[in-house]
């Protein structure tokens, strides 16, 4: 999970720290009020999104460790890791979800 605040000019800013909520963003900071790149931002105005889908990644890794099996475990190992990485994209959207309905 990534988060970010939109600069005046509306682009994107991202912060190079991690946090599951805003509460615990503001133990972080220590503050309700930041400043970044000389812009005055609130902690509700950090936005969570999600990191690139990771699903045909963990297909292509999963693919190749079934390598071992032949096609069959090329198939299946794709199969798995695409599961696998489904499932922790699901995951992180419940994060990314859970931070923006976060509020102080």
């Amino acid at each position: 999970m990534k988060l970010y605040v939109y600069k005046h000019n509306g682009t994107k800013r991202y912060l190079d720290i991690n946090a599951t909520s805003r509460q615990l963003l503001l133990d972080k900071i220590g503050n309700t009020n930041f400043i970044l790149n000389d812009e005055d931002f609130h902690i509700n105005d950090v936005i969570a999104e999600k990191d690139d889908d990771s699903t045909p990644l963990s297909m292509v890794v999963g693919g190749a460790l079934g390598l071992a099996g032949g096609v069959v475990g090329v198939i299946a190992g794709g199969i798995i890791g695409g599961l696998l990485g489904n499932s922790s994209t699901e995951s992180e959207q419940i994060k990314v979800e859970s931070f923006n309905m976060s509020s102080l």
